[in-house]
């Protein structure tokens, strides 16, 4: 049996299951061999830790009492943030390079209500609530709808 890849950037992944004996066809001679990268592997093979509870704006909006702890976490970038923001909120972009270090200096002791822009399964927000479970932060909770939910439902932003 005969597989046809697309793009040369699975290459890797194509030979490391021949090499498991998983493939059918061994690879076409004079083709460079290269460790697969991270980026190379599609998203829904790299697993993410969840330890967040989600919750709705409805929810949110009760974490955000006056008398609440609770610190908004905005992992979306600063032009985005700029635009609008929910009160308080301190912007750490999960894509900067520096965003582990940033936010390794936050209060492990502390509540935390992490959104982006959206919100959904495999998107910024859940990538930066793993790396804060990573860390050890015990009280995350995840904003599902992110941002674009708590503007849909009405709520206050701050400019």
């Amino acid at each position: 049996m005969s597989v046809t890849i697309p793009s040369s950037r699975f290459f890797s992944i194509v030979l490391f299951a021949s090499a498991c004996g998983q493939g059918a066809a061994p690879p076409a001679a004079k083709q460079e061999r290269r460790p697969v990268l991270h980026a190379e592997v599609p998203a829904a093979t790299v697993p993410l830790v969840d330890p967040s509870t989600h919750v709705n704006v409805a929810q949110a909006q009760d974490l955000l009492r006056p008398t609440s702890e609770v610190i908004v976490l905005d992992v979306r970038t600063p032009a985005e943030f700029a635009v609008g923001h929910l009160a308080n909120a301190v912007n750490i972009d999960v894509r900067d390079a520096s965003f582990n270090g940033k936010i390794a200096a936050l209060d492990r002791s502390k509540s935390y209500l992490v959104h982006c822009s959206a919100g959904v399964p495999r998107g910024r927000s859940l990538t930066a609530v793993s790396e804060l479970g990573k860390l050890g932060f015990p009280k995350l909770y995840h904003l599902d709808g992110g941002f674009s939910a708590w503007q849909l439902a009405g709520q206050p932003v701050e400019p």
